[in-house]
């Protein structure tokens, strides 16, 4: 391949430099390089064919593992990147997760100071509802007394 474009570009150098020298001649002398040209690409083409196929196979198998190293390292950036998108997207539901966490445990502290006070107002009304019973039955027992001593007199 290289020695095609290698002689292509002698045969547009060689081509040039006629044109400038010799107009006339130019295009039976560009057929004749044509022509070798295309003399030289059929002996290539023989020479490859008449190669043993081990150099053949060993080229592709090259380019196939050049290749393979090729998607192995796209395949890599993929997992890299993959990965990080993953991290990424792990690490904001970890952080969502400790926020409503939080947001709860809150919320649980603050429930439960409110229960404490409503226990403490609870306790406080069952005292007062006590001290007033105990002065409700010391008013009916004056009560009574006050009606039996009427009754007496």
């Amino acid at each position: 391949m290289k020695n095609q474009q290698h002689d292509q570009k002698e045969t547009l150098s060689k081509s040039q430099s006629w044109s400038n020298v010799e107009p006339t001649v130019h295009t039976a002398k560009m057929v004749t390089v044509e022509d070798d040209g295309m003399r030289k690409q059929v002996e290539d083409e023989k020479e490859l064919k008449n190669k043993p196929i081990k150099n053949e196979i060993v080229m592709p198998k090259l380019a196939n593992s050049r290749h393979d190293l090729k998607m192995a390292v796209m395949k890599r950036e993929n997992m890299t990147r993959d990965s990080k998108h993953d991290l990424i997207a792990t690490e904001r539901q970890k952080a969502l997760l400790e926020l409503s966490l939080t947001v709860k445990t809150s919320e649980i502290s603050k429930m439960d100071m409110a229960i404490k006070t409503e226990e403490k107002r609870v306790k406080q009304l069952e005292q007062v509802l006590e001290r007033e019973n105990i002065k409700f039955e010391e008013f009916l027992k004056e009560n009574e007394k006050k009606s039996v001593e009427a009754r007496t007199l």
